[in-house]
């Protein structure tokens, strides 16, 4: 068995649900890469879900920056809705282990009945408005 290198890529599995419609394609951004260096993401159904998924060679880093994009068939891009995510990697990770990643899709604002209070309350990082 070979040692792993000191830098040596982070292999790191992502997954995420997301509902595409027919011709829509999940991508990962890592960075600032553009669009078209985007990693492609593979679906499967997970009971009634459709996941999006892949395992990518990170370079070696403390953290990173990535979003996923929506790319349908004539090209054009949908971005989630915030900002881009950041995920520091632990130290403890040693060479050759698995960065996993269960993403949740992102929208800007996330709304919940809250019963006593009447309304409907969204919430983002910064505010909470009532409508």
């Amino acid at each position: 068995m070979q040692a792993s290198k000191p830098n040596a890529p982070v292999v790191t599995r992502v997954s995420v649900p997301y509902a595409t419609k027919w011709g829509q394609h999940v991508r990962l951004v890592l960075g600032n890469e553009p669009v078209a260096r985007a990693s492609p993401l593979d679906c499967q159904h997970v009971g009634e879900e459709l996941v999006w998924s892949a395992e990518l060679a990170w370079p070696k880093a403390s953290h990173y920056t990535y979003k996923y994009v929506v790319v349908n068939e004539a090209g054009s891009v949908e971005d989630e809705e915030t900002r881009p995510r950041t995920v520091q990697v632990p130290g403890t990770l040693r060479p050759g282990a698995t960065l996993q990643l269960m993403d949740e899709w992102q929208v800007p604002f996330c709304c919940r009945r809250i019963p006593q209070f009447g309304g409907c309350f969204y919430f983002d990082a910064q505010q909470t408005y009532q409508q």
